[in-house]
This record gives C-alpha cells, structure tokens and sequence, in this order.
C-alpha cells in the first residue's frame, strides 16, 4: 500500500475534489486508490459516501494481468494550480481512471486548473507487464544506492559496509585512538578517539 501525503479531499462540495498539491505532476492509479481509501476510513470523512472503487488485475497468465481502473464516486481529481504563465504537465499513469456522478452517470474525471495540462491513460483493456530484469535491477540499485537511505548523505550499501568493518574488520590503535579496517585491511572505515572512561567518540566515517 502506498498512501501518498500530498493528496487531500474536499468532502464539502459535491462532486468532491481529490487534489494532488504542486508541485508534483504524477498520480499512480494503484497509489490514488490505496490514500482515497486511507482518508475515507478517517473519523472526518466516515459520513461521506465511499469515493473510489477499483477492479483490475486479474491474471491473464504469461507474466501479464488486467490493467487496474479507479472510478471516482461523485468526485473529480485535479492538480493544484500552478503560477503560470508557461503550462506545467501533469500525468495520472498505472491505469485508467474514470469519474460518475451521483446517478451513476460517466462525468470528466479531471478538474481543470490554472497552467495546468493533464495527461491521463484510457483504455478498455489496459494490461501490466511483469518487470524485466533491467527494471529490477534498476529498482535494486537506487535502493542500495540512495542517499538518505539510512542517515542523511549514507547510502544502504555504505551502512553495510560500515556495519561489516565495525563487526569483522581489523582494529587499529586500541584504546585510545582506535580504527576500524574495511574487511580486507585496505580502507579505514571508522576513526573514533577514546577517553579514560570508555567513552568512543567517532571523528570520521568512510563508506564508499
């Protein structure tokens, strides 16, 4: 599930405006359907019709399912209006989305705003693909490789790293100025000082 922070509802105008704030310009259909159904389920909203209902996936065999469509009940989706004066455009991918009204009757799905051009897919039989293995890898490596991914500016790969030279690297300078070796011997990892009372101070990390 993935609820997205950026997406509110006005349950107080009818149809009911689902907006995706500036400056993203991307909704996911499997991403719009999973927060619409997170903010409906909240004490504020509990007295207003359900406002979205979605089908799709099924299997179709060979690494191949139905596309997933979200209908929209009685409410539009629009992206927060821009300053101008050039037109930003904005995407709603994964799927097809469509929007009734409160009589069941097709309406347009996306409310216009200002400087603002919305793309959106449409397709009575949209299918999703298995990922390929360069898209696999691809998703791996910025995994490992994100900055922030532990602390701020150390990657996951660099955690690990520092957490193997701390675990099974050669020690250096115990116990006053201590070094912890990449497993290898060939890079300081971890330079730290300690006092009279035990207490380790780090002064550097290197986890490239």
């Amino acid at each position: 599930m993935a609820f997205r922070n950026d997406i509110s509802v006005d349950w107080s105008v009818s149809p009911r405006i689902v907006t995706v704030a500036s400056p993203s310009t991307l909704i996911v259909i499997q991403d719009l359907h999973d927060t619409l159904r997170t903010l409906e389920a909240e004490p504020t909203a509990l007295d207003n019709p359900s406002i979205v209902d979605s089908s799709g996936k099924e299997s179709l065999g060979g690494g191949l399912s139905v596309g997933l469509t979200a209908t929209l009940q009685n409410a539009r989706l629009a992206f927060e209006a821009r300053g101008g004066p050039g037109f930003e455009l904005c995407r709603v991918s994964g799927g097809n989305l469509v929007a009734v009204d409160t009589a069941g009757d097709t309406m347009a799905s996306i409310k216009p705003t200002a400087y603002v051009t919305v793309s959106t897919q449409a397709s009575a039989s949209a299918t999703i693909s298995a990922p390929t293995a360069e898209v696999i890898q691809a998703a791996n490596a910025a995994m490992w490789d994100d900055v922030d991914a532990v602390e701020s500016g150390i990657t996951l790969r660099g955690a690990l790293r520092l957490l193997l030279s701390f675990a099974a690297g050669n020690t250096v300078g115990l116990p006053v100025t201590t070094s912890f070796k990449a497993v290898g011997g060939t890079k300081t990892r971890i330079m730290g000082m300690v006092d009279g009372d035990g207490n380790r101070t780090v002064t550097s990390l290197d986890a490239t």
